[in-house]
């Protein structure tokens, strides 16, 4: 685990790493995993700049996801794509995964 000795000095090293995709936050243009599973159904997770509310920036606010990208795990302004609830506190029940949609059978 990398240690730090103030804010800066891990803003400049491109922020916290996103525990699903592996990246640094502020270097990624998102995330790359599309997906969260909720009670065996799969679900698209939803873009930065797709929420039902608008956001003016090009960048998320919490974890510097750009327009278009998936969030990173843990980012409070993700949108829960089953309730529309912030997807961080919402009881949906979901697991992420990196896997593509399923077809339909």
């Amino acid at each position: 685990m990398e240690r730090y000795h103030d804010l800066n000095e891990l803003i400049a090293d491109g922020g916290a790493t996103c525990k699903l995709c592996g990246q640094k936050m502020l270097r990624a243009d998102g995330c790359t995993w599309p997906g969260v599973y909720s009670r065996g159904v799969y679900y698209k997770r939803i873009r930065y700049g797709e929420e039902e509310f608008s956001w003016p920036d090009e960048h998320c606010p919490d974890c510097g996801a750009k327009l278009g990208h998936f969030h990173h795990i843990n980012c409070d302004v993700e949108e829960c794509p089953i309730c529309g609830g912030q997807l961080i506190g919402c009881d949906c029940g979901l697991e992420y995964t990196d896997d593509a949609e399923p077809p339909i059978s």
